[in-house]
C-alpha cells in the first residue's frame, strides 16, 4: 500500500512538473511570436515610410541619385526576404545603417529643413528605425529566455517532447541614430568667453 502511494505521489509530482514546464515553454513561445509580430509590423511600416522618403528625395534633387538608388535597392531586397533569418536581418541592418546618410542631406541641402513634408517623412523614418531597434532588443531578450529554457535540463526534456525549439537571435546594427526631435536643428554654439 505504501509503495502504491509513493508511486502515485511520484507520478503526480512528475505530471505537475511536466504541465508546469509545458506552460512555461508555451508562454515563452507566445511571447516570441508576439515580439516577432510587432517587429514585422514595424518593418512593414518602415518600408512604406521609406518609399515615401525615396520619392521626396528623388523629387528634390537629381544629384543624389546614388543615395536614392541605394535606398531603393535596400528596400527591394528587404521586401524579397519576408521571413526571419540571417539574410533578412542583414538587409534590415543595412537600411538602419542608411539612416545617417539620409539625415546628412540636411547638411548638404539646408533648404530641405524648410520642406515640411520631407522633414515629416524623415522624422517618421528615424522614429520608426529607433522603434525597430527597441523591438529587436525585446525580441532577442524573449528569444534568449526561450533558448535558456529549451537548452537546460530538465525543461529540455519537455521541450523535445513538444517540439519546441531554440530561436535565432537577430543581429543589431551598431548605428547611432539621430535624435528625432532635433533633426535639422543647428547645434547651439557654446559660449567660449571666460568670466573673470
Amino acid at each position: 500500500m505504501f509503495t502504491l502511494v509513493l508511486v502515485l505521489v511520484f507520478v503526480a509530482v512528475l505530471g505537475y512538473f511536466g504541465l508546469y514546464t509545458y506552460n512555461k515553454l508555451a508562454s515563452a513561445s507566445q511571447y516570441i511570436q508576439t515580439a516577432w509580430g510587432e517587429l514585422d509590423v514595424l518593418l512593414s511600416q518602415r518600408y512604406q515610410i521609406l518609399a515615401d522618403l525615396i520619392r521626396k528625395i528623388a523629387n528634390f534633387t537629381n544629384r543624389e541619385q546614388s543615395l536614392v538608388q541605394k535606398l531603393v535597392d535596400l528596400r527591394y531586397a528587404a521586401l524579397l526576404l519576408q521571413k526571419k533569418g540571417a539574410d533578412r536581418s542583414f538587409q534590415e541592418n543595412m537600411i538602419t545603417a542608411a539612416v545617417p546618410d539620409v539625415c546628412a542631406l540636411l547638411k548638404k541641402y539646408p533648404e530641405l529643413k524648410e520642406d515640411k513634408p520631407f522633414m515629416d517623412s524623415l522624422k517618421d523614418f528615424v522614429s520608426i528605425s529607433n522603434q525597430i531597434l527597441a523591438s529587436i532588443r525585446l525580441y532577442n531578450k524573449t528569444a534568449k529566455l526561450i533558448n535558456d529554457l529549451v537548452q537546460t535540463f530538465p525543461t529540455s526534456l519537455v521541450a523535445d517532447m513538444w517540439h519546441i525549439t531554440s530561436q535565432d537571435l537577430i543581429a543589431i546594427q551598431d548605428v547611432v541614430l539621430p535624435d528625432v526631435d532635433h533633426l535639422g536643428e543647428q547645434p547651439q554654439a557654446e559660449n567660449t568667453e571666460k568670466k573673470e
